[in-house]
């Protein structure tokens, strides 16, 4: 059996929205949700009304890995 430190804790979308900020809104994570896209998470059951849950280290890394650093990144070429 793994130790408590090893369970990851779960957080509901308003507290990714609270603590996360950076545009996460509930809303907005359902919306990820449903095109696919967004940070990985976890229901709780199989019902369409099942609860959502989050880690906070899932979401971290997902939003480091959609960062963009415009010291790195080419300008976008305006569309003739």
């Amino acid at each position: 059996m793994g130790s408590k430190d090893s369970v990851p804790e779960y957080i509901t979308p308003a507290e990714v929205a609270r603590e996360f900020g950076a545009g996460l809104t509930e809303q907005r994570l359902r919306q990820l949700r449903w095109l696919g896209d967004g940070p990985p998470y976890t229901k709780g059951g199989r019902s369409i009304r099942s609860r959502v849950y989050y880690t906070r280290a899932d979401v971290a890394v997902w939003l480091n890995r959609n960062r963009i650093d415009p010291a790195t990144t080419e300008p976008s070429q305006p569309n003739p």
